[in-house]
């Protein structure tokens, strides 16, 4: 099954952005209402290519990252996507029950947690920045 490229929702009133970036649906589906319901506006994504045009032509106030890749792969993606958004805090989505993956001057936020837990963590890196 092929999935969209592109997955845009957005809510009606004046909101921050947040471009999420999963290489699963699960990761998507999970999190994208809670951000919703927060008045957040989403942007969605399955492709790192796609996230990168996405980020050239808008500003994110936060990028979550949900991809099961090799940290090298990470870091020089997030290095690209901070070309585009230098003041934009970039978190990822870990299982704490795998690995960490070993990522430097890196933001993490645990999958598996409660809905308030993940709002929390995603209103204080925002409101960092």
């Amino acid at each position: 099954m092929k999935l969209s490229t592109t997955l845009s929702t957005s809510s009606t009133a004046k909101a921050r952005r947040v471009l999420l970036l999963a290489d699963r649906l699960h990761a998507i589906q999970e999190h994208v209402d809670p951000l919703l319901h927060s008045g957040y506006e989403v942007d969605c994504t399955y492709s790192s290519r796609c996230a990168l045009t996405l980020s050239r032509t808008r500003s994110y106030d936060l990028i979550l990252i949900a991809l099961r890749r090799h940290p090298a792969a990470l870091q020089e993606l997030c290095r690209e996507l901070r070309q585009s958004n230098p003041g934009t805090p970039i978190a990822s989505l870990v299982d704490p029950t795998k690995p960490i993956p070993p990522l430097r001057a890196h933001q993490f936020l645990w999958t598996r947690e409660g809905e308030e837990y993940f709002m929390a963590r995603v209103n204080a890196l925002v409101e960092a920045c």
